[in-house]
């Protein structure tokens, strides 16, 4: 190998390196479940959200469901976007230009001020177990051994596909535990007269949710999508519905999914975070 062609490997590999360095990435066990956390490198606290990986992870076991969002989604290259402060049509890949790039970038019209994202063991089958795991577990010791802030206000769920779906269901058992609730291309059949009935019956519990559901011109969920968000206009809760190009597929995962996901997140836990607390 000539000196030539090693000079340019070390450059590309150094460019490879400083390009993810400002997000780190470990996994943790918590009660015997892998775990995954993506986060800045430097800095914090930050607000946390639990992120839930989508069928064809869950299925594949319970390291694959919990390495989703990293090895599937692009969820590193999407933070490094959005920290950089500048989003460009290929980091949605190929798949948002024109004014809706503008908008995006609109939304982080200001620096942004990071994220810890926790991704678990999702199973493919929504459980009591994995929900008392969440709640009684995973949570406590999150705001225990990560640099996050504590509390509901300033905590999300969040889901692709069927982790989306599930993320539902949890913020419907559980809406006290939470202040965003996102999900990219859910599966939301049935799920809307489950929550009108939630919300109506005891609004008290629900009025300071925010709900973000993002779908695709091609996704196969896309018009129940569009009705469950309908479904929710008259509730409390503040429901942001957003239709971007794509498929059901990675592709849209790994640009409009992972990046809107972020903006959604942060935008509402750091407004959250820096509201003044109420006198006692």
């Amino acid at each position: 190998m000539t000196r030539f062609i090693q000079a340019l490997l070390l450059c590309s590999l150094t460019l490879s390196f400083n390009a993810q360095a400002q997000v780190s990435v470990t996994e943790h066990l918590v009660k015997g479940k892998p775990v995954v956390v993506v986060q800045p490198e430097t800095g914090g606290p930050f607000p946390v959200v639990y992120a839930l990986s989508g069928l064809g992870e869950m299925v594949r076991g319970p390291r694959a469901a919990a390495h989703g969002w990293v090895e599937k989604y692009g969820l590193v290259p999407a933070m490094n976007a959005v920290m950089r402060g500048k989003l460009t049509s290929a980091d949605f890949m190929g798949l948002v230009d024109g004014n809706l790039l503008v908008e995006y970038q609109e939304r982080l019209s200001r620096k942004f001020s990071g994220l810890v994202i926790v991704c678990p063991a999702v199973p493919r089958k929504l459980s009591a177990t994995f929900i008392r795991h969440l709640t009684n577990e995973l949570i406590p010791w999150a705001e225990e051994k990560l640099p996050i802030i504590k509390g509901p206000g300033t905590r999300g769920i969040d889901g692709i596909s069927l982790g989306g779906r599930h993320a539902l269901q949890i913020a419907l058992k559980h809406p006290q535990l939470f202040k965003s609730v996102g999900t990219e291309q859910a599966s939301v059949r049935g799920l809307g007269a489950r929550w009108n009935k939630a919300w109506r019956t005891q609004p008290e519990r629900f009025k300071h949710l925010h709900l973000n559901l993002l779908t695709s011109e091609r996704d196969g969920y896309k018009k129940l999508i569009a009705d469950f968000a309908q479904s929710l206009h008259d509730s409390p809760m503040r429901i942001r519905h957003q239709v971007t190009p794509g498929r059901h597929d990675k592709r849209f995962a790994k640009g409009p999914g992972a990046l809107d996901m972020l903006l959604f997140h942060e935008s509402v836990l750091h407004k959250s975070a820096r509201a003044p607390s109420k006198p006692r």
